[in-house]
Order: structure tokens, then sequence, then C-alpha cells
């Protein structure tokens, strides 16, 4: 009961702002921001009680609710300082989806993590990087859209836009690839020195550890080449979203086919 009360809650609460949408209303209103703020505290206290109350739960469900959570948070953040357009549509709707997808997707299996201080550390560090790295990828195709708007002949204000720069949001975007590439390199690191420790084993080169070192090398590219050879625009955002693709085939791909795809065939 208290999960499916907090489910349509959280659902109707982050429908509010799309329905601002749908009548070309401002998503910058007290009663938007409200029900995104309240929509944020239900969403914890779902993501709380599918993910902790009852062990440790991050399969493929609750990672999702997790990232879709961080999600929403960093464009509540974005919204109260840059005036967009279009940038709900990449972050509200995905997230209503994964909301309402939840009670078809979740596993109840529980499991328990052996939790030292180190092996809670890396668990919150890598939630966070996954996450930084997705508001990256949203903001990034944000941004692709909003140049692609800017050379319309007949620019629609229905359209992605916003009122800062291209260059303005370049830099808040690079900040936050830079914060979750740091987090990332600390995930992939601290995995490797104490893998025996969270995990019980040594480290297995699959193809999960291949594609978070692919998504890694990648994103490292990507930011030197901006440091060092200035690269921006469609370049940099196109090579950020590919080494994006290698970090969901590694984390979210992974758990996607032993959880759903083969439980399904199994069962």
């Amino acid at each position: 009961m208290e999960y499916s009360l907090l489910l349509l809650f959280s659902i109707f609460l982050y429908l509010i702002p799309c329905l601002f949408l749908v009548f070309n209303k401002s998503t910058k209103t007290k009663i938007v921001n409200l029900a995104l703020i309240t929509g944020l505290i239900t969403h914890a206290s779902l993501i709380y009680l599918t993910t902790v109350s009852n062990g440790i739960n991050l399969n493929f469900s609750n990672s999702l609710l997790i990232v879709s959570w961080v999600t929403v948070f960093f464009y509540y953040l974005i919204n109260k300082k840059i005036q967009s357009n279009g940038l709900e549509n990449l972050t509200l709707i995905p997230t209503l989806l994964i909301i309402l997808s939840h009670p078809l997707l979740k596993n109840d299996q529980s499991f328990v993590i052996q939790m030292s201080i180190n092996s809670i550390v890396h668990i919150f560090i890598a939630i966070l990087s996954y996450s930084l790295l997705t508001v990256g990828a949203i903001f990034s195709i944000f941004i692709l859209l909003f140049q692609n708007n800017l050379t319309k002949k007949y620019q629609d204000e229905k359209d992605f836009n916003g009122n800062f720069s291209l260059l303005s949001m370049e830099d808040i975007l690079f900040k936050i690839y830079w914060f979750g590439f740091i987090l990332l390199s600390i995930t992939l690191f601290s995995g490797i020195l104490f893998t025996n420790e969270i995990f019980g084993s040594s480290i297995v080169w699959n193809h999960k550890t291949i594609f978070s070192f692919m998504a890694w090398i990648t994103y490292g590219t990507m930011l030197l080449g901006r440091m060092n050879y200035g690269w921006r625009g469609k370049k940099a955002i196109v090579i950020s979203l590919i080494a994006f693709i290698f970090l969901l085939l590694s984390y979210f791909g992974t758990k996607f086919v032993l959880e759903i795809l083969l439980s399904n065939n199994l069962s």
C-alpha cells in the first residue's frame, strides 16, 4: 500500500510541470517548483522503500529510480538558473516512464552487501558518478537540439531554447563532466583496489569491466581534448555521448540482460 501511494504521488507531482508544458505555461512558477520539490521527496521515499528498507537491493529498476531522481534534482537546480524550454522533455518525461515501469520491472529479491566503510563509499561514489554522467548526457542532447534550433531560419519558441548562450551552457556541461569523470575514476580504481573486500572475488575482465574502461578512456579523451585543444560544440558532445553509450552498456546493459531478459527466459 505504501509503495503504491508513493508511486502514484510521484507520478502525479511530476505530471504537473509536464502539463504546464502542454498548455505552454512557464515552468518556473511557484506551483511547479513546489510540485518538483515535493515530487523529489516522494521519489526519494520510494527509493528508500524499494532499495534499502529491507536489505540492499540495487537491481535494474531500483538503479534507474536512483539515477532518474538525480536527473530531476539537477534539472530543478539548472531550471532555477537557466530559463530553458525543452529540457523538461529530456528529464521529467523519461523519469515518469521509469516510475511507471517500476512495478513491471522490480525484483523484490534483496541481497546483502558487506557494509564496510570501503564498500559503502564505493557504492555511493559509483551511483553518483553514473547519475552525474547521465545528467551530462541529457544536457548534451539539450545543447545539440538548442544549437540546431538556432540554425533554423524560423525559430520556434516551443522548441529547445534558453536564455543562456551556448558557451555558458557548455561551461556548465563540462563542469558536470569533470566532476562525473573524477567520480568514475575513483569508482573504477577503488573497485580494483578493494574488489576482494567489496565483491568477495578478484577483478574479472568481462564485458562489464571492459565497457566501463572504454567509457572512462573516451570521457578522458574528450576532456583532455577540451583542455588542450579547445574541443567544443558538436565534436566534444558527440564524443561524450559515445562514452555514455559505453557506460550504459557496462552497467545498465548488463543488469538489463541478467535481470530482465535472462530472468524472463528462465522463468
